[in-house]
């Protein structure tokens, strides 16, 4: 008796066979839809928090800017006295509280 299978037909449920593939496509086939969903998406985002971050880089460059011209204003004898009084009325309140 031969062992090999020579019939055209070499599976008795083709349906079987048939909707399992039809399965597997659709899985692969929704798999990929979102995927595709979730490149454009987090690509959108990602355009939004580029435009974002130019624009917190701008407002961080004219602070910065602004933060120079104050210093450039400052006493530093004023500064130096200002400091002191402060560290001795900070000396004074502490001295208060634990006396």
């Amino acid at each position: 008796m031969a062992r090999t299978n020579l019939s055209t037909r070499p599976f008795y449920n083709e349906r079987a066979v048939h909707l399992s593939l039809g399965v597997v496509t659709a899985l692969v086939l929704a798999f990929t839809a979102f995927n595709l969903w979730q490149v454009f998406a987090l690509s959108s985002r990602q355009a939004g928090r580029q435009e974002h971050l130019s624009q917190d880089d701008t407002r961080s460059r004219d602070l910065r800017a602004q933060t120079q011209r104050i210093r450039a204003t400052i006493n530093p004898r004023d500064l130096d006295a200002t400091i002191a009084a402060a560290v001795l009325f900070f000396a004074t309140s502490l001295a208060r509280l634990w006396l």
